[in-house]
């Protein structure tokens, strides 16, 4: 009769328990560490589908142009004493943002400030 639990091993000739004892520890730590691989390569391959959603998906989301309708614009030469505020406040619209418009012209210009210059061309753009 056989007791649950245990298991029998087989001895090589000259082999005693501390041999036994350093096979068992070898294999479990085998074991182990293929288990560890496994583990790790599990989670590197989850990190990288993660990865791939989020990369994707952000590739798939609809984008929407800044602007439905192409702006119509004018190209004015600015003269001493303008400032953009001034201009806007001209081509703005009765009703109109003189805020956003001032915005529009800077965009349109690539403008780093709202300061003109004498003699410096801007795109301005019409209703």
């Amino acid at each position: 009769m056989r007791s649950v639990g245990y298991r029998s091993v087989q001895t090589r000739p000259g082999e005693g328990v501390g041999v036994l004892h350093r096979r068992g520890t070898a294999r479990a730590s085998a074991i182990a560490a293929a288990s560890s691989r496994s583990v790790l390569s599990k989670g590197l391959i989850v990190a990288l589908l993660a990865i791939a959603v989020v990369f994707g998906w952000s590739m798939l989301e609809p984008r929407t142009a800044e602007s439905a309708t192409p702006v119509q614009t004018v190209t004015y030469q600015v003269q001493a004493g303008d400032t953009l505020w001034q201009y806007a406040q001209e081509v703005t619209p009765a009703g109109g943002d003189v805020n956003q418009k001032v915005d529009e012209i800077v965009r349109l210009n690539n403008l780093q400030s709202t300061g003109l210059k004498p003699g410096e061309s801007i795109v301005v753009p019409i209703d």
